[in-house]
């Protein structure tokens, strides 16, 4: 099949949204948002003049994640998802990223092992289908909004949790809303969760007290009904647990090249899509 990749440009939003998966939410905001953010680069898989798939990296510094990549159904297992993928780590490899990392879907796995990537842990998607009230936490934690004056505290603490700088990231999205737990003292942060412009992201917490209570917080004041958790981070799974969440699929987090030290105790939620 003769497939080419270009970038993608804004002109192709509508084509890329019309690839959308059964059970994925809309791919517009996202899709815009990777169109803006510098440090996002995102090319298709075109067909006779028809745009059939869609790949996205990220980058931080030496690290970038890759992804959302979709093809459309009718051309799967055709070569486009492994141009697809070729493509985009050629791009991110090219800007000097030296690990590259993703969440394999069960149709991308094998395409990503014959390129390299290999499992590095993996990630825990819950659902809470009733509509039941919120346990109180066992003891308040204090919290209140971000503000600018978080965000290099915010920034060192991610940095612990995930081995990467992703201090441009939260720079860009903390306007989108988020909570902070600050040490009592003053001198820093326990916790921040922080939003995306689509949807409730990223929990990192250098404790579980605090990291459960933004869990309780998303769950109970903004009706969260679904979390992607990691395994490795048994604190937030036996918390959603508790809350009457279950696992509904399980996927693996893939990386190609140098490992990363990062603590998966600290992810108490991910976020979504190719920002990690």
């Amino acid at each position: 099949m003769e497939t080419t990749i270009r970038p993608m440009s804004p002109g192709d939003l509508e084509a890329v949204v019309r690839l959308q998966p059964e059970g994925w939410g809309d791919l517009r905001p996202p899709l815009a948002f990777y169109l803006q953010f510098a440090s996002c680069e995102t090319i298709v898989a075109e067909h006779k003049g028809q745009v059939i798939g869609v790949a996205n990296g990220t980058q931080f510094g030496p690290t970038a994640w890759i992804g959302p990549i979709i093809v459309d159904a009718a051309f799967r297992g055709q070569g486009a998802g492994k141009l697809l993928t070729k493509g985009i780590v050629s791009i991110m490899q090219g800007k000097g990223c030296r690990t590259l990392q993703l969440i394999a879907t069960d149709l991308g796995r094998p395409v990503y092992e014959k390129l390299g990537f290999a499992a590095d842990g993996e990630y825990c998607f819950m659902r809470k289908s009733d509509e039941s009230i919120v346990k109180p936490f066992p003891e308040p934690v204090p919290m209140r909004l971000m503000t600018g004056r978080d965000l290099p505290q915010a920034g060192l603490l991610d940095r612990r949790a995930t081995g990467e700088d992703r201090s441009a990231l939260i720079g860009v999205l903390w306007p989108n809303g988020g909570w902070v737990v600050p040490h009592a003292d003053g001198s820093g942060l326990r916790a921040f969760q922080l939003n995306l412009p689509w949807a409730a992201g990223t929990i990192i917490a250098e404790d579980a007290e605090a990291g459960c209570a933004l869990l309780h917080r998303l769950i109970d004041a903004d009706g969260k009904r679904s979390l992607a958790v990691l395994d490795g981070n048994r604190a937030a799974l036996e918390y959603a647990e508790g809350e009457g969440f279950t696992v509904v699929k399980r996927a693996v987090r893939m990386r190609l090249g140098e490992p990363l030290p990062w603590r998966p105790e600290m992810v108490f939620s991910r976020l979504s899509g190719s920002v990690g």
